[in-house]
């Protein structure tokens, strides 16, 4: 499900050495630069996290059943949550006009269970949802504007809602 309607569009992907390269197009006619800012069109950085969070989510599709430990999760319709950014850096503007085509990275390695939230007990049980850890950019020109680390999990839409927001 994309929250973002129209902002971005996925133009190709490429997946080498366990990362995946998803070239996508900025839509600068999308509403959210109405605001931000008129005339002078800035990428919001909470959208590009957003952005990278439903490339990311597109990823878990990809992993092979063995990396999870919950049987049937991967493959199924999953969400992706972000429960944790551990680092993110904003090093660059990304502007639709400018740089209408961006290349998001995304790097998805499955991740202990020592960080406990409120549907992960965190025990190490594996009782909680399946969570990955999360590393990618965005990359304009060869000029990193955003990097990202954080801890996510995945949930099947068929469970019950979460109390979290997609981001």
């Amino acid at each position: 499900m994309l929250v973002l309607k129209d902002y971005y569009k996925v133009e190709s992907v490429v997946r080498s050495d366990g990362e995946a390269v998803y070239t996508v197009s900025l839509n600068p006619d999308c509403e959210v630069y109405r605001g931000h800012f008129p005339g002078s069109p800035v990428s919001p950085g909470v959208c590009n996290i957003q952005m990278i969070r439903e490339c990311a989510q597109k990823e878990c599709l990809c992993l092979p059943e063995a990396a999870t430990d919950r049987p049937g999760l991967v493959g199924g319709a999953v969400r992706l949550y972000i429960d944790e950014i551990r680092q993110c850096r904003f090093t660059s503007l990304i502007t639709p006009l400018t740089h209408p085509e961006v290349d998001v990275h995304i790097s998805l390695t499955a991740a202990d269970h020592r960080h406990g939230s409120p549907e992960d007990p965190g025990d190490g049980s594996g009782n909680g949802r399946q969570r990955f850890r999360l590393q990618a950019s965005i990359v304009r020109d060869g000029t990193v504007c955003l990097s990202l680390k954080a801890v996510c999990r995945a949930v099947n839409q068929t469970e019950e809602g979460s109390q979290w927001m997609d981001l």
